[in-house]
């Protein structure tokens, strides 16, 4: 009952600092498109679409999983929509890798230098929320299917 209770406190920890995460980056990033900086119609270095188009579907991605996290109650739904954001994010770093942009992330829009952050710092940060992110979501994952296989398992041997 113990690792029960401690894997739903983690659990319960762990999506709520993620809805924090999510509100404030998709914040920022929709205060950042309405703005008229000249970085927003540059043309993003990965994808083809000006860096305003990017922050706007960004944001589309962060609210789109920060609601199912809010108002899904099934676990195996905020772990997929929550893989699915990850996914996205990492691919999109490696694609800024590839391409030789490692020092700057579209992640808070124009936000960081209104606030006084360098876009290096704020890239950083973000790493480590992404890491945060990802290893939450994969040690949740994990567990997820470990109760899975479990009841799978006693259910098989009980019949």
């Amino acid at each position: 009952m113990i690792n029960a209770e401690r894997h739903n406190t983690f659990e319960i920890f762990f999506f709520r600092s993620v809805l924090i995460i999510l509100a404030i980056t998709a914040t920022a990033k929709i205060k950042s498109t309405l703005g008229t900086a000249a970085i927003l119609s540059v043309t993003n270095d990965v994808l083809p679409i000006s860096n305003r188009r990017l922050m706007q579907g960004g944001a589309v991605a962060e609210l789109i999983v920060l609601l199912v996290l809010l108002f899904s109650g099934n676990r195996a739904t905020k772990l997929f929509t929550l893989g699915w954001l990850c996914a996205l994010l990492i691919v999109y770093r490696v694609g800024s890798a590839i391409y030789g942009r490692t020092d700057w992330c579209p992640c808070f829009g124009t936000i960081t230098s209104n606030i006084g952050i360098s876009p290096a710092t704020a890239n950083i940060v973000m790493s480590l929320v992404l890491g945060y992110i990802f290893i939450g979501w994969l040690v949740l994952t994990a567990k997820s299917c470990r109760l899975t296989n479990r009841t799978s398992s006693s259910y098989l041997s009980n019949t």
